[in-house]
């Protein structure tokens, strides 16, 4: 974040700073992650699940074609990171036809807001393809969300003492 780190992007005035991460660097980095880290896992789950086939003729996936990918044995992958990063990465996600919205999720509904501590549910398919079916849900957050800097709404609720500190 260099100089902006703290600081709300709707607070800032004039251009941003030089050591500020380019947006585009941003989307790169998250692409690189998926393919990195949940692509390679996904096909190596899939990779288990199709020796367990190969050893149980009746289990799970027995007949199970390539052309109509099922899930797999539910896996779960928890990604926790800020709502900057993941929107960027659904974005691009999205954008490159990786992941399709789901159905009941609203294709028009803005990528551009993804609060920090929300959830984001992705399923993905034996193929790899994913399906959105949950994305920026704030239902478990009990009170309102802090639409600004915490740090500096941090100082004005404990008398001074920043959560940062």
């Amino acid at each position: 974040m260099g100089d902006m780190q703290g600081k709300t992007i709707s607070a800032w005035r004039g251009p941003l700073p030089q050591d500020m991460e380019p947006a585009a660097a941003v989307a790169q980095r998250a692409d690189q992650w998926w393919k990195s880290v949940v692509v390679r896992y996904v096909h190596s789950v899939v990779g288990r699940s199709r020796a367990r086939e190969r050893q149980e003729p009746n289990g799970p996936f027995a007949g199970e074609d390539e052309v109509n990918p099922e899930p797999v044995v539910p896996q779960a992958i928890l990604v926790v990171s800020h709502g900057g990063l993941i929107r960027s990465l659904l974005q691009g996600l999205i954008g490159s036809r990786k992941v399709k919205w789901g159905d009941g999720m609203d294709a028009d509904q803005s990528l551009f807001q993804c609060a920090n501590a929300s959830v984001t549910v992705i399923e993905i398919d034996r193929s790899g393809k994913g399906t959105l079916v949950l994305f920026a849900d704030t239902a478990h957050l009990d009170s309102e969300l802090v639409d600004g800097n915490v740090d500096l709404v941090a100082d004005s609720c404990d008398g001074g003492h920043s959560l940062a500190q």
